[in-house]
């Protein structure tokens, strides 16, 4: 029997499933205090992603805002996630800088950092 699906659930569908994988992999990368609030919940993947990422986003502000190390902690959050490869005036496809593209696909996150990043240095503030 073969059942036709919507598009639209079938997007959602992947959509969830994908989601699914990127929460779950926040899991081990949880410190024992966190994974132990976690576990005293209910232990929603997504809880646990959203822990991770506050954590991580927490580690750039400790530093004193434009300074050197504060940057460095900005950098390596956009390296872990992907954002940038090797350096930030790379180009996709599209000759859009890793600013210039996660500013088109909305990512509000990403385009913090790596505003966190490109303004705490003078030499990285040509991003056109």
């Amino acid at each position: 029997m073969y059942v036709c699906v919507s598009p639209c659930r079938y997007r959602s569908a992947v959509s969830e499933m994908l989601s699914m994988k990127e929460n779950a992999r926040a899991v081990p990368c949880l410190s024992q205090t966190m994974y132990t609030e976690w576990t005293s919940k209910q232990q929603f993947l997504r809880q646990a992603k959203r822990m991770v990422n506050k954590e991580q986003n927490r580690t750039p502000r400790e530093h004193e805002k434009g300074s050197l190390e504060r940057q460095k902690a900005a950098l390596e959050l956009c390296e872990a996630a992907g954002i940038v490869a090797e350096y930030l005036e790379e180009r996709n496809e599209m000759s859009e800088t890793p600013l210039i593209q996660e500013a088109a696909d909305g990512d509000a996150r990403n385009v913090l950092l790596l505003l966190e990043v490109t303004l705490s240095t003078p030499a990285f503030c040509r991003l056109v």
